[in-house]
């Protein structure tokens, strides 16, 4: 049953449209949860290629040569700041520890990684930022 859900929201993540209505229902700590205490790979994988998919019409619009408009923004902003909340990250530093025959959980490992990565540095900078500006007034 799980995978079948989770299939379902892979399905939807493909339409950036779509993607902005599944921020409404905090699928990501769902996901979250799922991946944590998943025991079987294709549960495992389809939830990776959900956060890869929500990753490319979330996350890096950029890849996909679309125009960034401020609510699509707004969106990479929120998905990665959820699963960045929800300890995607180091679950997935977990995950690259394990060896797979798929070569797609691999790829979809070292794709997320990336982008959470580059996610966590512009929240950091942002702080930096923030901090700094604070402390010269």
């Amino acid at each position: 049953l799980q995978y079948q859900m989770i299939f379902c929201i892979w399905l939807l993540a493909f339409s950036p449209q779509l993607c902005e209505q599944l921020r409404r229902y905090n699928v990501v700590p769902a996901l979250s949860d799922i991946l944590q205490e998943s025991v079987k790979e294709k549960v495992t994988r389809i939830i990776l290629a959900a956060f890869r998919v929500s990753g490319k019409t979330s996350i890096s619009l950029q890849s996909l040569n679309l125009l960034e408009k401020s609510a699509e923004r707004e969106t990479r902003q929120e998905y990665a700041l959820a699963m960045i909340q929800c300890k995607v990250l180091k679950q997935l530093e977990n995950l690259e520890q394990q060896k797979y025959d798929d070569e797609d959980i691999t790829d979809d490992i070292k794709f997320l990684l990336e982008r959470l990565g580059e996610s966590v540095q512009d929240l950091r900078y942002a702080v930096d930022t923030i901090s700094s500006i604070g402390c010269n007034q």
